[in-house]
């Protein structure tokens, strides 16, 4: 048994559950919760409880997230060695920037929320909202190329369920899809379901191949 592949299989259905969670509460906000600058601050200020809760829950899913694919990478090194490394070291650096982007939003929001002039707390929370879309624009391109590779390898070496690997190439496209439609419906509610049952899938997945040989037939 690999416990760093069976604690990372452990740590992906955990953070997919979170993922869901997190999502299901941020779209209790509301659907114009972030429409306009005054509705915003009025959210980051009114339901302050909320927000942190939700920043909290999307921290642990990342943290999550990032163990499971260290865990991916152990079951991947022996038959595609550089995208298991590379899905790797992508996500630690996409995902680090949406923890950045978390960071830059809440603890903005804070001060923002708590300003007596709050029509300059407007104009200074358009300012951060720019740069933090920015951050979470980097975020997604390294995030997304770490779905993609993840789900390519998985689904051409076979050590996973190959249709799981293909979930997670087109969790892979919705995510940089994000980078050009944030604000979009359907990309927004897709870009959250299919890593969500990506990282379910494939932690519950690892964790019963940790547990014993891969018959899997190696791929060139």
């Amino acid at each position: 048994m690999d416990r760093v592949q069976q604690n990372g299989g452990t740590a992906g259905i955990v953070a997919g559950v979170l993922l869901v969670i997190g999502f299901a509460l941020f779209a209790s906000l509301g659907q114009d919760a972030f429409a306009s600058t005054p509705a915003a601050l009025r959210v980051l200020t009114e339901r302050r409880g909320l927000v942190t809760l939700i920043t909290i829950i999307f921290f642990a899913t990342i943290a999550l997230a990032i163990l499971f694919s260290a865990g991916l990478m152990g079951r991947l090194r022996d038959k595609a060695p550089t995208r298991a490394v590379a899905q790797f070291y992508f996500a630690v650096i996409g995902l680090s920037a949406l923890i950045l982007d978390g960071i830059i939003r809440w603890v903005g929001s804070g001060a923002l929320s708590a300003a007596a002039d709050q029509v300059a707390a407007g104009h200074a929370w358009l300012a951060l909202a720019t740069v933090a879309s920015g951050v979470t624009a980097f975020g997604n391109a390294f995030t997304g190329a770490s779905l993609l590779l993840a789900g390519w390898a998985v689904a051409t070496t076979g050590v996973l369920p190959s249709l799981a690997g293909w979930v997670a190439v087109i969790a892979g496209i919705f995510t940089w899809a994000a980078i050009f439609a944030p604000t979009n419906p359907a990309v927004m509610f897709i870009g959250f379901l299919l890593p969500a049952v990506w990282l379910i899938w494939g932690g519950a997945a690892l964790r019963r191949a940790a547990a014993g040989p891969v018959t899997s037939p190696a791929v060139s």
